[in-house]
């Protein structure tokens, strides 16, 4: 099956969703369907934005990725309806790098920075710092 095919079919599930808990079965269905595409964004990520995570100590499998990816849309599939596939792809790469981020940490590859992880949050200025690099404060 194409991906257009696989798209209309998961925008389908996501208008089908209700604003209850009886969207489970729904939620599960959609999860099935997104499967493959879920795998594909999974290996995606792990072998070319971490591909440190894919070996020893860690040796991460795409498979091993893609269950925790699948359990955190369970939960947040529980309060949140994207409305659309592209919503829902955004939601599923969120939680992707989640997972990813804190493979690295629990399992100790050699420090977040070493594992192929951006450092964003060390872009963000720190209270009383120079916000660009050099440091350079302006004038006293």
């Amino acid at each position: 099956m194409n991906e257009e095919q696989t798209t209309v079919v998961i925008q389908r599930y996501l208008d089908a969703l209700p604003g209850d808990s009886a969207a489970e079965p729904v939620v599960r269905e959609l999860l099935e369907r997104a499967a493959g595409r879920l795998r594909l964004l999974c290996a995606t990520f792990l072998y070319k934005s971490y591909p440190r995570l894919t070996r020893p100590p860690v040796n991460l499998e795409t498979d091993e990725l893609l269950g925790g990816v699948v359990a955190g849309l369970l939960t947040a599939l529980r309060t949140t309806r994207p409305p659309t596939v592209r919503r829902f792809f955004a939601l599923a790469n969120q939680h992707i790098r989640w997972q990813l981020i804190d493979q690295a940490r629990r399992r100790g590859a050699g420090g977040i920075g070493s594992c192929g992880i951006a450092g964003q949050h060390r872009l963000r200025p720190q209270p009383g710092r120079a916000a660009h690099a050099g440091g350079d404060r302006g004038p006293p």
